[in-house]
């Protein structure tokens, strides 16, 4: 009996452990420095791309703070493109890395936003 009590103690220590670092979630930052307007479409992007970082999917948890330098409108396979260029805050490795995020524009919101974080 004595056993099964210290099991039963084991157990539920070892679950609540694992519990507390499956909740543990780090929250994500977005800062918008970009300081020239190169699209009309651009603050809609920007909207988005703040929409679109907030989600846990998007990327690595280990990246939290994305930071925006600079924008380019190009044009990509015929249809308009808004880059932008900046940094993106790796928690892990307590290093920023080159990220760019692109913004496919469309003929209504929302636009096509993904991110390409340097490794």
């Amino acid at each position: 009996m004595k056993y099964a009590l210290v099991a039963a103690s084991v157990v539920a220590l070892v679950f609540s452990i694992s519990g507390l670092s499956a909740a543990q979630v780090y929250d994500r930052s977005f800062v918008n420095e970009v300081s020239e307007e190169v699209s009309e479409h651009q603050q809609t992007c920007i909207d988005q791309v703040a929409n679109e970082w907030s989600k846990p999917g998007i990327a690595d948890e280990n990246y939290t703070k994305l930071k925006l330098d600079f924008a380019l409108n190009r044009m990509q396979n015929g249809q308009e493109t808004v880059v932008f260029h900046g940094t993106t805050f790796n928690r892990f490795l307590q290093r920023e890395r080159e990220t760019t995020v692109t913004c496919l524009v469309a003929d209504k919101p929302p636009y096509r936003i993904s991110f390409r974080i340097a490794r």
